[in-house]
């Protein structure tokens, strides 16, 4: 997956964010693309809340109810 590509479907699946800020930083090294997971993490408890402890889920069970199995595929390709 290029940049582009990579900038085009992230905004897709989460309008409300930033893709630049959810790159993982070894992109510029490696030139591969993939997403911060620890900083998306972030990301999620701030806008949902506890959710691990308040509602038994993990960061996948949180992407898929508030944003769907095809965020949920999408984040699993580039991890």
């Amino acid at each position: 997956m290029d940049l582009g590509t990579y900038r085009k479907q992230f905004k897709k699946h989460f309008p409300e964010l930033n893709p630049n800020i959810y790159l993982c930083q070894t992109y510029f090294v490696t030139g591969k693309i993939s997403v911060d997971v620890c900083t998306l993490d972030d990301y999620l408890h701030t806008r949902y809340g506890d959710y691990e402890t308040e509602k038994g889920w993990s960061m996948k069970d949180c992407i898929f109810n508030h944003y769907g199995q095809s965020a949920v595929d999408f984040i699993l390709s580039i991890i």
